[in-house]
């Protein structure tokens, strides 16, 4: 019986994948833990902290770009072999015959063997420069979005440092924001107020008697007081109240009503 085992040249493509799988096992993938004061109690914290490290990893990305990976070079197949073995006989019955055959590698079969492992571990070395920065960018810009990172116990009581800060500013911001509220709404009110004076002014043009109500103040305030006098009969606040455009043109057109039936048709005085 005769048996023969052959080995040839070892591919280059394994050595260098085992290269590359093992520098890969040794990188340790992101362990932070992110959480921001910002969203502390908002039921969709998770899914804008997951929306928002989706975009900064999108972001380390573009910053540091993933390694195109190892070049290989084909190796030559080789042009001779080497055959070694035993032969054992068992008296007259016959025998066994044992044999190993290696493949004899040039010099250039070489070089690429040693050119193809040398790329497999630049490359995954490289791969691993690349994630590290990726991960580092993406960390600086989850701070920037204020985010930190509770895995460790500075990361905690840093959060709970600045939670406890925010709340109080955000109760300060909040009564501040609620004074400038009430003054930007007074002051878009007063505009809007002057805007329809203005409609009104022209839409009386012309007509005889009509007062210009943006140039003669004393009739621009006896607009006013018959505007607030219509506005108290309807059941509104004219210092609180907030009148759509439309409803200002309204009760300007009837305040002017008003005022030019009174100078046309002023009341009789008594006499005793």
């Amino acid at each position: 019986m005769i048996s023969a085992t052959s080995e040839g040249t070892v591919k280059p493509y394994l050595i260098a994948a085992l290269a590359a799988t093992i520098l890969a096992g040794c990188a340790i993938g992101p362990t932070e833990k992110w959480e921001n004061p910002k969203y502390a109690g908002n039921p969709n914290a998770a899914d804008i902290g997951i929306l928002e490290l989706e975009e900064c990893n999108a972001y380390a990305s573009g910053r540091a770009p993933r390694h195109a990976g190892p070049i290989f070079m084909p190796a030559p197949q080789p042009t001779s072999y080497t055959t070694t073995g035993s032969y054992q006989r068992y008296g007259n019955i016959g025998g066994s015959y044992t044999a190993t055959t290696t493949a004899n590698n040039t010099a250039a079969t070489s070089f690429a063997t040693g050119f193809n492992t040398g790329s497999a571990l630049g490359a995954a070395i490289m791969q691993a420069h690349a994630e590290k920065r990726m991960h580092t960018i993406s960390a600086a810009c989850m701070r920037m979005k204020g985010w930190i990172d509770v895995s460790t116990e500075e990361g905690k009581t840093r959060f709970q440092q600045v939670a406890s800060s925010d709340s109080k500013n955000r109760a300060d911001i909040a009564s501040s924001n609620t004074a400038q509220t009430q003054e930007q709404l007074a002051k878009s009110e007063a505009a809007e107020w002057s805007q329809a004076v203005q409609a009104l002014a022209s839409e009386i043009k012309g007509q005889e008697g009509a007062p210009d109500y943006t140039r003669d103040a004393k009739m621009a305030e006896e607009l006013g007081k018959k505007v607030e006098e219509l506005m108290i009969e309807r059941g509104l606040n004219p210092t609180r109240q907030l009148v759509p455009m439309q409803g200002k043109l309204e009760l300007l057109r009837q305040a002017h009503r008003m005022l030019m039936q009174a100078t046309l048709h002023p009341p009789s005085k008594q006499t005793s």
